[in-house]
């Protein structure tokens, strides 16, 4: 039998080894499954900012016919290599991940470079994340991932596959490309001023309330003080005592606490 003529001999062999192994062992990383975060891990409102306006180069709506917000790919399995596509900023290709920010902040710069990129209709969704079984830290993973400047991705969730009409988890829709205007939130023993999309009511507790309504078909008032601290940026605490839930301010903010039912 003829001696093969590439110049992979059984010395280059022996000192290729490790670099196949640790190519098959890197690939192998690649496709394993990704955990989603616990859930006292996870924020209890994200905030998604969208381009409307079709004609836009950045149109990103995720609604459907039937009211579900659903990823570009939501078939796709999810592992470290649709991950690293997710994240890439590059990427074109669609993935099983929609883009989320757990603050109102980011949710508003978004807005505001779409908006001075020409888009002619934005919103920002705000959503109720308890009920998903499947969220992702941004951070954490593309840190795991070791992509360069991941510090861009802090306050950034990621949602798989999609956010089901019939978990009514959508809490707002703000929509629209009016300059921001500062709004009153007014709750029993706290008060605050927020940056919102121009055109809503200088007092904007009961709009809020009214909104949550009409998406959720409920009125739930721990759901509502959760979401008006989430806007005031005031980190809030959840605790159960004898089938009550109490929500408490975090120091230094407000020294406010409210204690609701278990809905």
């Amino acid at each position: 039998m003829g001696q093969c003529s590439s110049a992979f001999t059984s010395e280059t062999r022996r000192s290729s080894c490790p670099n196949i192994c640790s190519y098959l062992l890197s690939d192998k990383r690649s496709i394993m499954a990704i955990a989603p975060l616990q859930a006292e891990r996870r924020p209890c409102i994200l905030y998604r900012t969208e381009v409307w306006d079709e004609r836009h180069l950045w149109f990103n709506k995720s609604f459907d016919e039937a009211g579900n917000m659903v990823s570009r790919n939501p078939h796709t399995a999810l592992n470290r290599r649709t991950m690293r596509r997710h994240l890439d900023i590059s990427n074109r290709h669609p993935t099983p991940l929609l883009s989320f920010s757990s603050s109102w902040d980011s949710a508003l710069a978004r807005r505001r470079r779409y908006i001075n990129h020409g888009a002619g209709d934005v919103s920002i969704i705000a959503i109720w994340v308890d009920s998903s079984d499947e969220i992702y830290d941004a951070y954490n993973e593309a840190r795991e991932l070791g992509l360069p400047n991941f510090e861009q991705y802090l306050d950034e969730y990621l949602v798989h596959h999609a956010v089901a009409a019939q978990e009514y988890s959508i809490l707002a829709i703000f929509r629209g490309i009016a300059p921001e205007a500062d709004a009153q939130i007014v709750l029993p023993r706290c008060r605050s001023t927020i940056p919102v999309p121009g055109g809503l009511p200088l007092l904007i507790t009961d709009w809020i309330r009214q909104e949550m309504y009409a998406h959720t078909g409920v009125y739930n008032d721990l759901k509502l003080y959760t979401f008006l601290c989430s806007l005031s940026r005031i980190p809030v605490q959840k605790e159960m005592r004898n089938g009550q839930v109490r929500l408490k301010c975090l120091a230094p903010y407000f020294l406010a606490s409210w204690t609701f039912n278990d809905v």
